[in-house]
Formats: C-alpha cells, structure tokens, sequence
C-alpha cells in the first residue's frame, strides 16, 4: 500500500534467511552472503551473483584448516552448500524438519566442491584458534583477493572482495530507478554501515555498534523490543523522513 519495496539483506544465504523474510510478508528480494549474491526469493534464482574464484577459496580453507583443523568449513554455492562433516548441532537436529531442512546439500572431500567459484564460505573455528586463523586470512585480505566478514563465536565468512551490501542495495537502487534519497536502511551490525552511509534515509537499531548509530539518522528501539518494525510504520507507511 505505501508503494514500497522491502529488500531483507543478510549475511546468512537464502535458506537460512527465507524464515526471517516470510516473517516480514513483503520480500520478494533477497541480498544475502553478504552481498555476493542478490536473490529472487519467488523465482529461486539468482539475479545477481559476485563468486570468489576458486583458487582464492581454496587457498583460503587449505590456510584455515592449517592453523586450525578442527575448524568447520561450509561451501555455499548459490542456495547449496557442501562441507565434508556434518557439524554436532546438526546431527542432532537430524529427523526434525528444521534440521533437515539445514542439512548440507552434499557432504565429501572439500577439494571436490573447490574446483568452481562459490559465493562463499562459512568457516567456524574453535575460539582458541580465531586469532591464527585471522592471521594466516590476512595476506589474502590485504592482497584484495578476498573480503572477510568475522562475526561473534569464531565464524569468518569469506566472499568476492567486491561483496557488500550496500553495493547490492545500489545495484538494486540503480535497477529499479529509485534514487539514493527515496532509499531508507535499517542497520543493526556492524557490516551494516556501508548500506546506513549511504542511503538516504538511514535509521539504527539501538543494539547496533555505536559506530553504526553514528552514522544513522535516526536511532530505533532494539530489534527484541520491534525497532525494525516501528521504522517501517514510522517512515514508510506513516511518510518518509522529513527534513
């Protein structure tokens, strides 16, 4: 009704974020994998796709499994993924409909899943290796071969190093013919900023990083206490932002 589109970005891949999405009701597309992949949740297709080449991701695991080889590696291809151990949390959801629906697509020797780009990959590491397993990334990093998103409980997300939200989200912009002004966000992590720097309208969650909130406009509620939802009805269905 107030003419809008809703666009869920996530640094999780479709399946995992498809739940939050149906949540909402109104997202029809999807930017996920931090942005290396921008998704038709109806179609099930891709409408944009940035993948890390597969000689920077496999030097990238050969590195993480070195310094740390208990480590979990997930390879996401699009809405599949591969790994060569099922993780214990899994295996014990297995028989649930929402564990199944968690499985990997395939399980084998990673090298067979290397041989082709892959829009990223997951890698979880006990918290005693984090710190090596930042170090042995590094090079790769720097080199600009690759762009490393670390989250809390020792998970690195390895993408494209063009991959970025708010470069999706301009994509987006650009191909529906929105200008950058009529564009709100609604950040609350820290790899949010690129999307709250940029648009027009910029609006934080209160449990965001206090560098993201001082990049807002407007700061919410956190999201347990609705903030995402009161940013839509406040400066969506009620009016955009005034001056």
């Amino acid at each position: 009704e107030s003419g809008c589109r809703v666009v869920l970005a996530s640094g999780r891949p479709p399946r995992a974020a498809r739940p939050a999405a149906a949540a909402i009701g109104v997202v029809d597309t999807l930017i996920a994998c931090n942005g290396a992949l921008i998704w038709d949740l109806a179609g099930e297709q891709a409408i944009h796709h940035e993948p890390l080449d597969a000689a920077t991701a496999a030097a990238a695991v050969a590195a993480v499994r070195a310094a740390s080889p208990e480590s979990f590696v997930g390879i996401e291809r699009l809405d599949a993924w591969y790994t060569d151990r099922v993780p214990e949390t899994l295996q014990a959801e297995a028989g649930t409909e929402a564990g199944d629906a968690a499985m990997p697509s395939e399980i084998g020797p990673l090298p067979q899943w290397l041989r082709q780009p892959v829009t990223q990959l997951d890698i979880l590491v006990p918290a005693d290796d984090v710190a090596e397993v930042r170090r042995v990334l590094d090079p790769l990093v720097s080199a600009r071969r690759l762009a490393r998103f670390e989250r809390s409980g020792g998970l690195f997300q390895l993408t494209h190093p063009r991959a970025e939200k708010a470069v999706a989200l301009q994509r987006l912009a650009r191909d529906a013919g929105v200008p950058r002004e009529q564009v709100m966000a609604v950040g609350c992590g820290r790899h949010d900023a690129g999307m709250i720097e940029w648009a027009g309208l910029s609006v934080a969650t209160a449990d965001a990083p206090e560098s993201v909130r001082r990049l807002a406009r407007v700061v919410v509620p956190d999201r347990a206490g609705g903030g995402v939802a009161r940013a839509v009805a406040r400066y969506v269905v009620s009016g955009p932002l005034g001056p």
